[in-house]
Order: C-alpha cells, then structure tokens, then sequence
C-alpha cells in the first residue's frame, strides 16, 4: 500500500492586487510543515507541485527542511480551477454586492465561500473558469494516472489547493461533486491530508491535519 500526503498551499495574499503568492505567515507554515514531516523520519520518493506560485513556493520551503528531498515535479492535475480575484469577481456580479479591498474580511470571506458553493452546485458560473465537474474529472484522471504509476509501499508527496483535495475527496470517499467544497471550506493553510491506495483501491487515512501548527500559524484562507 503507498501512501499520497496532500499538503494545501501556505496562506496566499487573498485580498491583495496578486492573491497567488505566499504571505510572510504562508512561508513559516511552509517550513513548519516540512520540519513536522522530515521530524516524522518518513521517505518520500517523489513530490509532485501544481502550477500555481503559491505551490511552488509552498513545495520549496518545506522542502528545505529535509536533508534529501525527491526533485519536484509539476502536475497540471494539482491546479485550482480558479484565482481569488476572480472568484470575488465573479460573486459580485453574481450577487450584485462589493467584495472590494476594504471591505469587512469575514463578509468577503461569506461571499466567497458562497459563490463556490454555488459553482459546486452548478447555479453559478466563475468567469473564465470550467464547471465543476470538468474540474473534479481533471482531478480524477491524477489521481488515477498517479495510482497506475506509484510503486507501491512508497511515500509521495503533493502540494496543491484547498479546491484540489475537495475534489480529490469526492473522488476517494464516492461523493457528489456539489460537497467539494463543503471539505475545501474547512482545510487550513499547510495541512495535511493522506490518501491509502493500492492500484484497485484506494482510501483515506486523515484529513486536514494541522496538530503541527501552533495556534499562530492557523489559518483559512
């Protein structure tokens, strides 16, 4: 049996003119999550990063922290469908309110939440973005390529978005697409959610774990 650890990116800038890149908090949430990994003496034989900055920079910093880490290799399966910015954009037009720079965070946070909610659900669309079901079909084919493909009994390790594992989720524990985003709602910023699998099967072990952040390093968004 091989084992996939899921490790959400590190806080982004949401609310900032570029959302897709890690905050100062973002990088220390990096680097504590790849010092709880490297403390926990496990060998990974491969690390794979989705497109984004955000990945890439989350998959750097943890990756410092181990005395031998595998090359990344970048995975368009491990992108998010969409941007911050623009699915804030996409909410205001859809709700006819402001999601601006500015505004009362926890509102925008409502906001948000809510038009994703609505693209999981197929009543809303995000601008320039696919359904969610194409999304979680992409997100399927990884999955399906990399269990073809993982030499079994071996650790990889993934580094990609809150989108990604609740579509990942969906596929792993048999759900509709519409609950995507009730698990992406929740999964803090550098946790850690491990997949079981062996190419006929495969199953989840933990979700969103986040014991190796103190309660300064938690966040959401």
């Amino acid at each position: 049996m091989s084992s996939l650890y899921l490790v959400r990116h590190g806080q982004a800038s949401f609310g900032a003119q570029r959302y897709d890149q890690l905050s100062p908090l973002g990088r220390r949430q990096a680097l504590a999550t790849g010092e709880h990994l490297a403390g926990r003496n496990l060998v990974f034989h491969q690390a794979c990063t989705g497109p984004r900055s955000r990945h890439k920079e989350t998959a750097q910093a943890a990756l410092s922290a181990f005395t031998t880490a595998p090359s990344l290799i970048e995975a368009s399966g491990l992108d998010e469908f969409a941007e911050g910015e623009q699915i804030l954009a996409s909410a205001e037009r859809h709700y006819g309110v402001s999601a601006r720079e500015g505004d009362n965070p926890h509102d925008r946070r409502t906001l948000y939440v809510s038009m994703l909610t609505a693209w999981a659900q197929g009543t809303a669309a995000i601008d320039n973005c696919g359904s969610a079901e194409e999304f979680r079909s992409a997100a399927r084919a990884w999955l399906s390529e990399h269990r073809r493909t993982a030499v079994q009994g071996r650790n990889t390790l993934a580094f990609t978005s809150a989108g990604t594992i609740g579509a990942l989720l969906c596929e792993v524990l048999d759900v509709p697409t519409a609950r995507m985003i009730s698990f992406a709602a929740v999964i803090y910023n550098a946790s850690i959610t491990e997949i079981v699998h062996t190419p006929e099967r495969t199953s989840l072990r933990s979700f969103n774990s986040c014991a190796h952040l103190p309660p300064e390093l938690l966040t959401q968004l």
